[in-house]
């Protein structure tokens, strides 16, 4: 649906360049990345300090 005045851009103002999606679609892979390393950092880190 065109805005008032021009007509509808490829991509959406609300969606971003199609760069900035990718690059924010890395950092979430990214940060999902790191969730299993963080509990396996805790895991160890509790066995040692039980010893």
């Amino acid at each position: 649906m065109a805005h008032p005045g021009h007509d509808a851009p490829s991509v959406h103002a609300h969606t971003g360049s199609p760069a900035m999606l990718a690059v924010l679609a890395i950092a979430v892979l990214g940060l999902v990345a790191l969730v299993p390393l963080a509990r396996l950092v805790r895991r160890r880190r509790k066995q040692h300090l039980s010893r």
